[in-house]
């Protein structure tokens, strides 16, 4: 009878190791920019997504902000902006201050006048856009290629669409530079 409780002790107390393994194992997420292939891998308990258009899947948290939904350590909140409706230039140091579209103004003829719409906004590039086509996401922060997994290479914001968030001044907060899919 000894033999037998020893026996079931050792079974539970592996069982108890087995379970504790589990639940650390569960419990543990990826960073931002790694790779995955459902919304589990990025996070077990929610929180992060997979987001499986870009090249063997990319862990982030989707509609980011620099307040509530913020970005890890790891990671820069970026609004991404489609290249394909960059087709009207701007001047961003201009449009900046037109907060009141002044009727009859001619951007042609002057500078200072609002190029964009009331519901656009003079992207870093220099051109007019949606602000609804707009995608936030957060992406791993890097300071060269080798910085980011095989594929992917370092961009800087204020270009190909991407963007940081602006203060609530309006103003810039300079360029920060993710890991995205090469091309």
């Amino acid at each position: 009878m000894r033999k037998g409780a020893a026996t079931r002790r050792r079974s539970l107390a592996a069982l108890a190791c087995a379970l504790v393994l589990a639940a650390s194992a569960w419990g543990c997420s990826k960073k931002i920019g790694d790779d995955c292939t459902y919304n589990t891998d990025c996070n077990p308990q929610g929180g992060r997504v997979c987001d499986v258009s870009q090249p063997s899947g990319y862990c982030t948290i989707e509609g980011c902000d620099v307040f509530n939904n913020k970005c890890p350590d790891e990671a820069t909140c970026i609004r991404f902006f489609p290249t394909l409706d960059m087709t009207r230039p701007c001047a961003p140091e201009h449009e900046i201050a037109c907060s009141d579209r002044t009727p009859g103004c001619d951007p042609a003829q002057d500078p200072a006048c609002c190029h964009c719409a009331a519901d656009e906004e003079c992207i870093t590039e220099g051109f007019c856009i949606r602000r609804e086509l707009e995608r936030r996401t957060c992406m791993f922060n890097c300071q060269s290629d080798g910085d980011c997994r095989g594929g992917y290479r370092c961009y800087a914001s204020g270009t190909g669409g991407a963007e940081l968030i602006p203060l609530d001044d309006g103003g810039s907060r300079g360029t920060a530079h993710f890991c995205a899919p090469a091309p």
